[in-house]
């Protein structure tokens, strides 16, 4: 039965919304479609890192610990606070994740010789050859996530992924504000 005059029930729905840069000939259609794609891919992203985890043994939050420590140590390693700052996690999940880590003889700790309060973290040999040994899964699953991509497109989408989660952690920011201001607090 067609609606007779009058705006129909999608048109009066409060828009979730109103950067005219979102809407497209006035409607949010687009953009809540755009969120739940990225809410699918963020989950089949959370998915593939779990079981690259699997793959080697670990969690997947260890696994991307472990990546993190590889990547961004030196030659005396790489502080807790440098590895929870890249992946935007708190200092004391890092370390208690590194801690299982180090027991479980993936990554080396030893104490900073410029400031003795702090550790310095390093992959093990065992570290290394697990991340080494998962390459042969990890480039045709990295290529096939981004099989629809050029390369112009790869940098595009870097710098706007960047520039989102810079900005999802201004509404974060915002929305501790309105949790306190209503007493409304979730998960």
């Amino acid at each position: 039965m067609k609606p007779t005059g009058g705006k129909t029930k999608a048109q009066t729905t409060t828009k979730t919304v109103t950067k005219k840069e979102l809407l497209t000939k006035g409607s949010d259609a687009n953009f809540r479609s755009y969120i739940h794609d990225m809410f699918a891919f963020s989950v089949r992203m959370q998915d593939v890192r779990s079981r690259f985890g699997a793959f080697i043994g670990v969690s997947g939050s260890q696994y991307i610990i472990l990546v993190a420590v590889s990547h961004l140590q030196d030659k005396l390693g790489v502080g807790v606070n440098v590895i929870a700052k890249h992946l935007q996690l708190s200092s004391a999940f890092i370390t208690m994740e590194i801690n299982n880590l180090v027991a479980a003889g993936l990554v080396d700790k030893a104490t900073d010789p410029i400031d003795r309060r702090r550790v310095r973290l390093m992959l093990s040999a065992e570290g290394k050859q697990r991340l080494e040994s998962l390459k042969a899964i990890q480039a045709p699953v990295n290529d096939a996530i981004f099989a629809s991509l050029t390369r112009e497109e790869f940098d595009s989408l870097r710098d706007i992924q960047n520039r989102l989660v810079h900005h999802s952690a201004e509404a974060l920011a915002l929305l501790e504000f309105y949790a306190a201001k209503t007493g409304t607090y979730g998960n």
